[in-house]
């Protein structure tokens, strides 16, 4: 079983106070989806599987930026969490839609059994 983790709240990228001082601390996978997804992969020395290529999207051209090349990069990015029985294998649907790409990733956290929409969480990498 996963240890606890400081509460981060995905649009303002702070972690929630406890009103006392400190941190809220959660036992779900939150913070660790926050982190893996938002950080550029390889760029953590303790860990080479920590992080995602999503970056590489802004920097790539328009032709390149594809629903599978999206759901390719997020499965990329959440299967270190599902290898540590963190998540379910994340459902992944991507669509293009005219000039940006709609997508639905929905996981469940094993440790609360809550069912998470990454969408959501996707707004702590802008």
């Amino acid at each position: 079983m996963a240890g606890f983790n400081r509460t981060i709240n995905a649009a303002t990228r702070d972690y929630v106070s406890d009103g006392k001082g400190g941190t809220e601390k959660t036992r779900n996978a939150q913070t660790p989806l926050c982190y893996q997804i938002a950080t550029q992969l390889n760029q953590w020395w303790g860990d080479p599987d920590a992080g995602s290529r999503l970056f590489e999207l802004e920097r790539a051209k328009s032709s390149l930026r594809t629903p599978i090349v999206l759901r390719d990069i997020l499965a990329q990015a959440l299967q270190p969490l599902v290898d540590e029985g963190r998540l379910t294998e994340p459902a992944i649907e991507t669509d293009r839609n005219l000039d940006r790409i709609d997508s639905s990733i929905l996981t469940t956290d094993l440790s609360t059994g809550e069912q998470l929409d990454l969408v959501e969480l996707l707004q702590f990498v802008g």
